[in-house]
């Protein structure tokens, strides 16, 4: 199993899921997997932006009912949660 770092991080070259097969990735896999670190800079704006286009579908009436005020709050604190 690969250690972690305190921060929650693994090691450079260490796999979340080290350990567990015998096989190397596949190269699709490692492909997808590259992208992560971008994915945890942009989630906020990813957040932002399926709020926005709610809204927008609200006001132009495809969304039948308004998005629960609750949905949208916790869309919301998610953006607000640190980064990890």
């Amino acid at each position: 199993m690969s250690r972690q770092r305190k921060s929650g991080s693994l090691n450079p070259g260490e796999k979340p899921w080290g350990g567990r097969f015998q096989d190397r990735t596949h190269r699709l896999v490692e492909t997808f997997m590259s992208s992560l670190p971008v994915d945890r800079r942009l989630y906020k704006y990813d957040i932002l932006g399926s709020i926005a286009h709610c809204k927008g579908l609200e006001r132009a009436g495809v969304l039948t009912r308004p998005v629960n005020p609750a949905e949208r709050q916790g869309r919301s604190h998610l953006v607000s949660l640190p980064r990890v």
